[in-house]
């Protein structure tokens, strides 16, 4: 791998993977115990679901992938109250979505919790929708 740019790494193949994310507070999201995602280590969020209540989210830290363990059972466009999996600190939201349906929240690339440098995620179950913003300008979005 190389490349790495804040939180970012350009691999061989020209994937972006996240390798770091930070809630408000500066807790590390991606961590040794989460699961791995093609043999990279997920990022761990916390979700508040009308229908199935607090469940754990692993995110794939590869960029613009949708791949996601756990959340098995929320209905398709949920709206989910992000948290963080240490502190239970909501994520800010920043902009509402593409889809119409969910808003944007950010999470952090360093742990002194820029919206400048962060992973811009929906919170809408199902979208795919997200993006990167280093040094405020938005470099990669997705779908």
């Amino acid at each position: 791998m190389s490349n790495q740019v804040q939180g970012i790494l350009k691999d061989d193949s020209g994937r972006r993977i996240v390798t770091a994310a930070y809630c408000c507070n500066g807790h590390d999201l991606i961590v040794d115990e989460n699961p791995l995602i093609d043999g990279l280590t997920t990022i761990h969020l916390r979700a508040q679901s009308a229908t199935k209540g607090v469940v754990d989210l692993y995110l794939s830290p590869i960029q613009g992938d949708g791949r996601v363990k756990g959340g098995e059972g929320i209905p398709m466009d949920e709206l989910l109250d992000i948290r963080c999996p240490v502190c239970g600190a909501s994520f800010e939201v920043v902009a509402p979505c593409y889809c119409r349906h969910g808003m944007f929240v950010a999470i952090y690339l360093k742990p002194n919790c820029q919206y400048r440098e962060a992973i811009v995620v929906c919170n809408s179950w199902g979208c795919k929708h997200s993006f990167v913003k280093l040094e405020s300008r938005i470099i990669l979005s997705t779908p």
